[in-house]
């Protein structure tokens, strides 16, 4: 996957390197090793800070430290690369990270951790108090959360397959009418058989994919960003026609969404080749296919009507609001997970160790040098059941693909 702010852009590579550069899509750009000694998993941006997950589920943080949000206990205004101590997280392995324009989120081993500004309660504290250190959402310590996302000044959190969201509710978009802000996690009522597994946020916007492939969007809808073919905002989670889709992005008032074949689709405020303008129409409104967009396993909504995408080969694309996919001169792969397999075994060994495809094969029916590799590349994946972080799984990029004929 890749991150973004207006500035700058970071990818993780299939090295375990950060790799950050200019906003200005340059093919002549070198590219540098953020760290050379950490191998990470991946990155997040704020308006002016970054955070990296290190394979050791260890959180860095550098940049403007606005309210605090970077956790380091003294809200510095600059602060150069700092690690934050596993302490801070009670001692648990971070297995995702998150960041709004002045507050972070974490998950911790199924718990949440917040830190930065709390106005209109995006801390899911109880309060509109903030917090120079990460600091564990209590309201959430009796369910077992498996995905977080932070939106302008609103979080997000999946746990046990049902949504949460909590700070501010401008448009709509913590999906319920009742106030304008919610100081603690709001659970919201079901409205899908299926269990959510990825959330996103945006300015004022939100959506979710569910296990089954459906895509529901909420909140603010006056630039077609929630893919309804209207402009009209909802207050309640909306079915989007699209389906199966396994990832979503949602940036300030656009949205991505990547389907199970690896198609990447674009609602809001985008390019639209139909009528060669950008803006809002009706075009915009409703999900269309990204022309010229090889198949994908990720995709990056971000700020500044900016897009990005990661395909099956590792190999970033990115295009704004006037321009078409183009693929980005990296030296090296994206995606640190997405790669482990040589594609002739990568049945066999999903067959093997996937509870989707069930356990018929023996693990002594695969090459040795093949499980070797396999469990080298992979030994550093979050413990846990198969399925507790597949939210995560699918925002870095395990996403399975299967073209149709």
């Amino acid at each position: 996957m890749a991150a973004f702010n207006y500035y700058s852009t970071s990818v993780v590579t299939e090295h375990g390197q950060v790799l950050q550069w200019a906003r200005r899509l340059d093919p002549r750009l070198e590219d540098a090793p953020h760290d050379v000694e950490e191998r990470f998993v991946m990155t997040a941006f704020s308006s002016n800070s970054m955070a990296s997950l290190s394979t050791r589920g260890e959180v860095f943080v550098e940049g403007r430290n606005y309210c605090g949000m970077l956790g380091v206990g003294d809200p510095v205004g600059l602060l150069l690369r700092t690690r934050i101590p596993q302490t801070s997280f009670g001692g648990r392995m971070v297995h995702q990270i998150g960041m709004g324009t002045q507050h972070s989120i974490v998950l911790a081993s199924g718990n949440v951790f917040t830190a930065g500004c709390g106005a209109f309660g995006r801390l899911g504290h109880g309060n509109a108090v903030s917090v120079a250190e990460f600091k564990r959402v209590e309201a959430l310590a009796n369910v077992t959360v498996g995905f977080v996302a932070a939106g302008l000044s609103s979080s997000s959190v999946i746990a046990d397959g049902r949504v949460y969201t909590f700070g501010r509710n401008a448009c709509g978009e913590l999906g319920f009418v009742q106030s304008s802000c919610s100081l603690l996690p709001h659970c919201l009522p079901e409205y899908s058989d299926s269990p959510a597994v990825v959330v996103s946020m945006g300015k004022h916007s939100m959506a979710a994919v569910h296990e089954n492939g459906e895509l529901y969007a909420w909140g603010d809808n006056s630039l077609g960003q929630l893919g309804l073919g209207d402009g009209v905002s909802r207050d309640t989670p909306t079915l989007v026609s699209c389906k199966p889709v396994v990832t979503v992005s949602c940036g300030l008032d656009h949205m991505l969404a990547l389907t199970k074949h690896g198609d990447v689709y674009c609602c809001g405020n985008h390019y639209d080749r139909s009528t060669d303008k950008a803006g809002y129409s009706q075009a915009t409104s409703v999900l269309v296919r990204v022309e010229g967009m090889p198949a994908a396993v990720s995709v990056s909504a971000g700020r500044g009507q900016r897009f990005a995408a990661v395909t099956t080969e590792g190999r970033l694309y990115m295009w704004d609001v006037n321009s078409v996919p183009t693929m980005f001169p990296l030296r090296a792969r994206v995606g640190l997970y997405n790669h482990a397999i040589a594609t002739e075994h990568v049945l066999a060994f999903a067959m093997l160790l996937h509870r989707r495809l069930g356990h018929e094969s023996r693990l002594s029916a695969l090459p040795e040098e093949l499980v070797r590799r396999v469990l080298d590349k992979t030994k550093s994946w979050p413990a846990g059941p198969v399925g507790t972080l597949e939210g995560v799984a699918r925002l870095l990029g395990g996403a399975a693909v299967t073209r149709a004929p």
